[in-house]
């Protein structure tokens, strides 16, 4: 925390607009696309600030590291987003990129699957195949689970409590409007 970074990525996700608790949390995310190796840690970043930038875009970033999420601020905790502070102009366009998403796979263990997702923050990611609506649309984010379980519901100390994950497609490429889905919906 707290530390000036240099690093350079492809942009698979852009986030215009404000967060419930009022201010701006405008950014995008940045991935590597070659990645650690390591399955453990997220090859993605989210960095915050305002930059003129598409998905695809190739940029190399530099900014202050921080932990932060959009009720807590910087004084987060538990359950935070790291990010870069982008200052105003301090990226560069490299170049055009590509990162191929990972499929994930949720698990029904609640600490397992954070953990999981945790190493999948900032990156691309897909379900291997349809996913369930499980939630309502809530501030932008669809709560899904692989559409190859048999319920519309998780429930507390069920098979399916870690596997719920929270959707923004539609931010992938910035400003559109989140569908309103029904629980149910495939």
């Amino acid at each position: 925390r707290g530390q000036m970074v240099t690093t350079q990525g492809v942009v698979v996700g852009l986030f215009e607009g404000n967060y419930s608790a009022g201010g701006v949390f405008d950014g995008f995310f940045l991935q590597d696309a070659q990645g650690d190796g390591d399955p453990a840690t997220s090859d993605g970043v989210f960095v915050q600030g305002y930059a003129d930038v598409n998905v695809g875009d190739w940029l190399a970033v530099t900014g202050t590291v921080r932990e932060f999420d959009e009720y807590d601020g910087a004084a987060c905790q538990l359950d935070c987003l790291t990010e870069i502070r982008l200052e105003a102009g301090n990226y560069h366009l490299l170049g055009q990129g590509s990162v191929t998403p990972t499929v994930i796979i949720p698990l029904g263990d609640p600490a397992a699957g954070a953990a999981y997702f945790e190493s999948l923050e900032g990156m691309l990611t897909q379900f291997p195949l349809t996913a369930t609506v499980v939630g309502p649309t809530s501030y932008g984010a669809v709560t899904v689970i692989p559409g190859s379980e048999p319920v519309t519901r998780v429930l507390r100390h069920s098979p399916q409590e870690g596997m719920p994950f929270g959707v923004r497609h539609w931010l992938r490429f910035g400003g559109s409007i989140p569908p309103q889905l029904n629980v149910g919906s495939v």
